[in-house]
């Protein structure tokens, strides 16, 4: 009598398409994983860590207060892991030993039995070290150095027990491995997604003001290094106006020495930093308009909140907004709040491309500014329109905000000049990888990308054009995934010049036009 197996013995034609199977599945955790790095959110998927030694140590951070929240809950996960794994090795070992499988089955469940021992030993070793990180009474840098020994071995026992989990599928019916393939993936990321919510939480409790964003009104314009006006305007027949998101202004002096070099006469900033940590707590603005001798206007858009979870390349504790910097004062300077599309204080979690650890308070704002231009009045303004949320209908809002203020101070007949950093980057890729939701404006076609339908359709629609094609991208994400991000749309303008620098200061490219008289 012929033993009784609990999985039929497969062939080889059903082994290569279970494996099949399981490539797939591996395939979409790999994607889910790097999509996440790109996004930003990768601290928290597998190990949670973050550089608390350092963080004590410059008495940023407390391990009393580390111990909270993601502490406790890494190690409720590891404990619950390490029983799992435990039961997986058992039941691995009956199969093995009590089923007398033979060829690919026995082949198979050696590997389960290996990817076993490979995940159960490092969660029981990463419990040891969580006790002694959670044990008040030992120094807090050891206590630290624990903690990060034990989420460096539960990283392995989660490689190991996914590996365990998908390679056990291989022994299933076809079908059913295929389900459970699925069931695996859809657990794994609703974990990920738990900690990182854990994590958003935590940082939550630790976010509020600095004394100095208290003292900073969110509706006031502030001047830098004011200069005497010694013209009654721009008296030339032509006026130079050049457009450049300064990613935050990481490298002041660069940037300086460019604006120097294209000789703009009124120049609109976007992504102005003013003492954050991440750009040396410099006033980035006032910096630019002293080493070029202009003179500046500073609007707020985000109090940029002081957090340990926000890196080096994002560290607040100041402001970062919008600027306009000219060669001379101008008569009249004003600010609008544009409607709101997206709560940066308390940001929906629904959208992986939102960066969790850039934590801020506030909204997108547009700064305007009004010259005497040679008996002529032009009014500027220096607008960053939302990409985190809204689509392209939420900044065709704000965009007609704009209008409409200009509109409502009987300035439209006047030239009139909105620049900045739009975000049009709507089209088939972005949507496809989720970094623009389907959110579309009323008589926007999804197979035409947004750049090319702001030119073409809704600009004109408004009165307002822009000299530019949409081939002249100001924003790169690779070599062949480029965005034209940025405009210098006018109205009663007739331009005359015009170019984008070819130049990699910031992660935007600038862009200058010159008018006539």
């Amino acid at each position: 009598m012929k033993d009784k197996k609990m999985f039929p013995h497969i062939d080889e034609q059903t082994f290569f398409i279970k494996i099949l199977g399981i490539g797939i599945a591996i395939g979409i955790i790999v994607i889910y994983i790097l999509f996440r790095v790109v996004t930003g959110r990768n601290r928290h998927l597998i190990s949670g860590q973050h550089d608390e030694y350092k963080l004590i140590k410059n008495k940023k951070g407390s391990v009393e207060k580390f111990q909270t929240g993601p502490w406790v809950s890494n190690l409720n996960f590891t404990i619950t892991f390490s029983a799992f794994s435990l039961n997986s090795i058992i039941l691995a070992v009956i199969v093995i030993f009590e089923q007398h499988l033979t060829g690919y089955d026995a082949i198979i469940f050696d590997i389960v039995l290996a990817f076993s021992g490979l995940s159960v030993i490092p969660f029981f070793l990463s419990v040891q070290y969580w006790f002694l990180a959670l044990d008040i009474g030992g120094a807090p840098e050891y206590r630290v150095k624990f903690r990060r020994y034990a989420t460096i071995l539960q990283s392995v026992g989660w490689v190991s027990l996914l590996c365990e989990i998908l390679v056990s599928i291989l022994i299933i019916n076809t079908y059913l491995g295929y389900l459970f393939c699925i069931l695996t993936v859809v657990g794994l990321i609703f974990i990920f997604e738990h900690k990182a919510k854990m994590s958003l939480d935590e940082e939550e409790r630790n976010a509020g003001k600095n004394e100095f964003q208290k003292e900073i009104k969110r509706d006031e314009v502030y001047i830098k290094n004011y200069l005497e006006n010694r013209t009654p305007g721009f008296i030339q027949d032509k006026l130079k106006i050049l457009s450049w998101n300064i990613e935050r202004g990481y490298q002041p002096d660069l940037i300086a020495d460019t604006i120097q070099r294209i000789n703009p006469d009124i120049v609109c900033l976007q992504e102005v930093d003013w003492c954050n940590k991440r750009t040396n707590s410099l006033d980035v603005l006032d910096y630019l308009a002293k080493k070029n001798h202009l003179f500046g206007l500073f609007s707020t858009e985000f109090y940029e909140l002081d957090t340990p979870y926000r890196s080096k390349r994002l560290a607040g504790g100041g402001v970062h907004g919008n600027a306009i910097l000219s060669k001379i004062a101008p008569e009249d300077y004003f600010s609008l709040r544009l409607p709101k599309c997206y709560n940066w204080k308390k940001p929906a979690r629904k959208r992986i491309g939102a960066n969790p650890h850039e934590k801020r308070s506030g909204n997108r704002i547009a700064l305007f500014a009004r010259y005497n231009f040679s008996g002529d009045m032009v009014t500027v303004c220096s607008a960053h329109l939302e990409d985190k949320d809204g689509g392209v209908a939420g900044r065709v809002k704000q965009y007609k905000s704009i209008v409409d203020k200009l509109r409502k101070e009987n300035l439209l007949k006047e030239k009139s000049i909105i620049a900045g950093d739009f975000n049009t980057f709507d089209d088939w890729l972005t949507r496809f990888l989720q970094f623009s939701d389907k959110k579309q404006a009323k008589g926007k076609k999804g197979s035409i990308s947004e750049a090319n339908w702001w030119k073409s359709e809704f600009l004109p629609s408004v009165n307002f054009m822009d000299p530019f094609r949409e081939i002249d991208w100001t924003h790169r994400i690779t070599p062949f995934i480029k965005f034209k991000l940025d405009w210098i749309t006018l109205s009663n303008c007739i331009v005359i010049e015009f170019g984008v620098e070819n130049i990699d200061i910031s992660d935007h490219r600038p862009l200058w036009v010159s008018i006539l008289k």
